[in-house]
């Protein structure tokens, strides 16, 4: 995770591609050896059921976590807005600073594969950012956040 400024904003980008890269490279790995016992004449071997399966879901589960998120803290538009991006697909969510209910650290009782979420008021629904991190990163987010908008109007 990182945190920068851009001019007025306050940024926090989680790029979780890792894991997903690696993921796919293996996948990959065993699609080409099903493929390869294929050619072979190996189709009912049991080695070539493993492969075909496990390479297609290795490779499926890689696409899936293959995801950048980031935070976006704007004091001159008074919003809080989370945008992700993954293969095929960009999302991107916003609450104005005067619907903002609270940030969390979720779940509560752990102290790794936590995640931050942004709580708005009324009905709109919460904001998940990035992954899994330890509290202790989200917590320097949110102490980061608070520095940000001390000062601001709003």
């Amino acid at each position: 995770m990182r945190i920068t400024a851009h001019g007025n904003d306050l940024l926090v980008t989680d790029q979780s591609l890792g894991l997903g890269a690696f993921l796919v490279a293996l996948g990959t790995f065993g699609l080409v050896a099903t493929l390869s016992a294929l050619i072979d004449g190996d189709a009912l071997a049991p080695s070539t059921a493993f492969y075909a399966l496990g390479g297609a879901w290795a490779v499926w589960y890689g696409l899936h976590r293959l995801v950048a998120t980031q935070l976006i803290i704007d004091p001159d538009e008074q919003t809080v807005a989370v945008k992700r991006w993954t293969i095929g697909k960009a999302t991107s969510q916003r609450i104005p600073l005067t619907d903002l209910d609270r940030f969390a650290i979720e779940p509560e009782e752990a102290e790794t594969k936590t995640h931050l979420v942004v709580y708005a008021k009324g009905d709109k629904p919460p904001m998940v950012v990035g992954l899994h991190a330890h509290r202790a990163a989200w917590e320097e987010i949110i102490t980061a956040i608070n520095e940000h908008l001390k000062g601001k109007p709003g």
